[in-house]
């Protein structure tokens, strides 16, 4: 039998839209949040830094949430992304992942995630995107939270 010629081409790359994602993943582990701005800083191309930390974007994201104290109150948080990696499991599935390092000036809370998320494409022609989000704890605010973790996320979300 012959092969079909309408089979779409295989997905080659995957270049997130993390601008319109943040808000989702935003509330995917803190649903009461509302996202405000997320603006992007991404990386010059004419750069000869040999520093691998300024060929990924960063983030300034300002968000509304209920604290411990008030219903709702206007925050701020910086992102930077300190890797990523991305590869075809099949013609059909891309694989992302991403580490992240997360400031938040108010709370005085540095803290470090994982994001992986695949994007399958399906045989109507959508995408089906997953994503999950693992959380880490921070050697450098806390050190005895780390060692009890020992290399293990402390949340899955």
């Amino acid at each position: 039998a012959a092969a079909s010629t309408d089979a779409a081409p295989p997905i080659k790359t995957v270049e997130p839209d993390w601008e319109f994602n943040m808000g989702s993943s935003l509330r995917a582990f803190w649903p009461e949040a509302e996202l405000v701005s997320a603006n992007i800083r991404k990386p010059s191309s004419s750069s000869s830094s040999s520093s691998s930390s300024n060929s990924y974007p960063k983030f300034i994201v300002e968000y509304t949430g209920p604290t411990k104290r008030y219903k709702e109150v206007g925050q701020g948080m910086a992102m930077s992304f300190i890797s990523t990696e991305g590869f075809l499991l099949n013609p059909d599935t891309y694989v992302i992942g991403e580490n992240v390092e997360q400031e938040n000036v108010e709370q005085q809370l540095v803290t470090r995630y994982r994001h992986v998320r695949s994007y399958e494409r399906r045989k109507d022609g959508n995408i089906l995107s997953r994503q999950r989000i693992a959380a880490f704890a921070n050697p450098d605010t806390d050190k005895a939270l780390y060692s009890e973790a020992n290399g293990r996320p402390i949340a899955i979300y």
